[in-house]
């Protein structure tokens, strides 16, 4: 089980939105023709559809996998649930999350 048949695991899926906050964050450090943008990242909101199924073996019991766009269509009349996740993005040090550049106030127009 697993992406072969249009699933992902949850946490997989969620690591795929922390790795682009990180991307967007990285972006906006650099300055595009001098001007500057920044912002602080609130609550994220992300809606999954997918199927909890149960999982046999060593690393077993029940997981939530996420449905992919591949698989979609072919699940649409299957038994799938909705779940909504808020994630609240910190810096590492607690505080908000900054998509910004390295400079402390925009530039004189």
């Amino acid at each position: 089980m697993g992406e072969d048949d249009g699933l992902v695991e949850l946490s997989d899926a969620i690591g795929v939105v922390r790795e682009q906050l990180i991307s967007a964050q990285t972006a906006g450090r650099r300055v595009v023709a001098g001007r500057v943008l920044t912002f602080v990242v609130g609550k994220v909101s992300i809606e999954f559809s997918g199927e909890v199924k149960k999982v046999h073996g060593a690393g077993g019991g029940v997981k939530f996998w996420v449905v992919t766009a591949d698989a979609k269509a072919e699940r649409s009349t299957g038994a799938t649930h909705k779940v909504t996740v808020e994630l609240i993005p910190q810096a590492c040090d607690g505080g908000s999350f900054i998509v910004a550049d390295d400079v402390d106030a925009p530039p004189a127009n």
